[in-house]
């Protein structure tokens, strides 16, 4: 089996989500040496992420929260129907041909976006994008992931 890692996070600026995939780039290929594990990676990432021999990884140059990977993410590359794919932030977006997995760390973008975005019509635009993201993730995908409890309430 393959599993695909959406890894954009692990960029130049550090983050707590590229903290949660760096953890997750570290000790899944591990922990299942028998799948194989292809990890998407930032241009600007250091490379390799893993040296585990069941590992690979793809420079994707479209952002992790970016247009294609919410409208388009089959185009990021390719998939397989037995494959499994994880988005660790927050958003899924339509037709992949696979299973899907994706970690919700908030939904302030639907609950309360003015503490994300002061600029009113950039609010709009920005709650737009993600809450259709959001609400995608929590309606389509094989599994969800959170890392609080008040998360997953």
């Amino acid at each position: 089996m393959t599993f695909v890692l959406d890894a954009r996070y692990l960029g130049p600026a550090p983050s707590g989500i590229g903290n949660y995939v760096r953890a997750l780039v570290d000790r899944l290929p591990i922990a299942a040496p028998s799948d194989q594990f292809r990890f998407w990676a930032h241009p600007g990432a250091s490379v390799p992420l893993s040296r585990a021999p069941n590992t690979s990884q793809r420079i994707v140059t479209a952002p992790a929260n970016g247009l294609r990977t919410l409208l388009w993410p089959s185009v990021l590359d390719r998939l397989e129907p037995d494959d499994v794919v994880h988005f660790p932030s927050n958003i899924l977006g339509p037709g992949l041909p696979c299973a899907a997995v994706v970690t919700i760390h908030d939904v302030m973008w639907l609950d309360h976006p003015e503490y994300i975005e002061p600029h009113p019509l950039f609010r709009m635009v920005r709650r737009s994008f993600f809450g259709s993201g959001i609400r995608r993730a929590l309606r389509q995908a094989s599994r969800i992931l959170t890392v609080s409890h008040a998360s997953a309430d």
